[in-house]
C-alpha cells in the first residue's frame, strides 16, 4: 500500500530517491489478524525509520535527525517479477544523498523482512534533481570501515550496472577509474575492471516512480568484491558510486544505478 503524498507546486524538482529490492521474499503466514497481500509497507518503513530517528513525520517531538521524508512505499513480490517492493523519499535540505543511503537502504531491507524471509539478489536506486557540485562524503564514508572489518563472509561478487546519466560526459572506463582504492590495506571492497552488463543485470525503468527521469542504460558495468553480501555492504558500494557521481560538476544529476549479486 501506497503512502500518501501528493507533490506540492514546484515539488517537481524536490531531490527524490527511488529505491528498489529484488530478489524473492517468502511471505510469513497470516498471524494477528494481518491478511497476505494487504500489508502496508508504507507504515512498516515510516516506523523504522521513527523509531532509528531517520525520519520523523510528527511536529510535535523534538529535533531529531531528519535525512529523508517518506512518499510511497509498495510491497511488489508475487507480482510476476523479481522485484520486492519500492520506496521512494525526498531528501531534507543540506543532506549528501552518499550519506542518506545507509540507513535508507538499510531501513528499507528491515521493513521487507517484517513481511517475510528475504533473499536479496540487488538493488536499484533512481535519483532525480540532485544537486551536483557538491563536497564529496568519501571521508564520512571511509569512517564506518572497521564495521565491514569484522564481517563473517563468505565474500560476495556483485555487478555495478548503470546508466549514461550517471557517466555525465565520461566514458566508463574514466567512471571507474574516480572510485577509491581505499581500505586501509584491508582489501575490504575490491571495485573490479569493466564488464559487460547481461540484460537481466541491466538498468530496469521503473513505472511507479512519479518521477521524470530517461534513462539509457551504459553498455558496460563494473565488477566489485564485497566482504559480504548484506544490505550494509550494499549500501556502501552504492554510496560510493552516489558520491562520484555527484561530487564535481555541473548542473543537476538524475541517473540510476544497480547492483546485483553474481555468482
Amino acid at each position: 500500500m501506497s503512502g500518501s503524498f501528493v507533490p506540492e507546486p514546484g515539488a517537481a524538482h524536490h531531490r527524490m530517491l527511488f529505491l528498489e529490492a529484488f530478489g524473492q521474499l517468502s511471505r510469513y503466514p497470516d498471524r494477528k489478524g494481518i491478511v497476505a497481500g494487504e500489508e502496508d509497507l508504507y507504515s512498516a518503513f515510516d516506523g523504522r525509520a521513527e523509531s532509528m530517528g531517520w525520519s520523523t513525520t510528527s511536529k510535535s517531538r523534538s529535533p531529531r535527525p531528519v535525512f529523508w521524508s517518506v512518499h510511497e512505499a509498495e510491497l511488489s513480490a508475487g507480482h510476476g517479477t523479481s522485484r520486492i517492493g519500492w520506496v521512494q523519499v525526498g531528501l531534507e535540505t543540506d543532506v549528501a544523498p552518499a550519506l542518506a543511503l545507509p540507513p535508507l537502504i538499510q531501513c528499507f531491507d528491515d521493513a521487507l523482512r517484517r513481511f517475510g524471509v528475504v533473499e536479496l539478489s540487488g538493488l536499484q536506486l533512481t535519483a532525480s534533481y540532485l544537486q551536483a557540485g557538491t563536497e564529496s562524503s568519501m571521508r564520512d564514508l571511509a569512517s564506518p570501515l572497521f564495521w565491514f572489518r569484522l564481517a563473517l563472509g563468505p565474500r560476495a561478487n556483485a555487478l555495478i550496472a548503470f546508466d549514461n546519466g550517471l557517466l555525465q560526459g565520461r566514458s566508463e572506463a574514466e567512471f571507474v577509474a574516480s572510485l577509491p582504492r581505499m581500505n586501509g590495506g584491508l582489501g575490504l571492497f575490491e571495485f573490479g575492471p569493466l564488464v559487460p552488463v547481461p540484460p537481466r543485470h541491466s538498468i530496469a525503468v521503473p513505472g511507479e516512480a512519479p518521477i521524470d527521469v530517461a534513462l539509457s542504460p551504459a553498455r558496460l558495468g563494473v565488477s566489485v568484491e564485497l566482504p559480504e553480501w548484506s544490505a550494509s555492504a550494499a549500501a556502501w558500494v552504492l554510496a560510493v558510486v552516489i558520491d562520484k557521481a555527484c561530487a564535481g560538476g555541473p548542473g543537476t544529476r538524475n541517473f540510476a544505478v544497480r547492483l546485483t549479486r553474481v555468482q
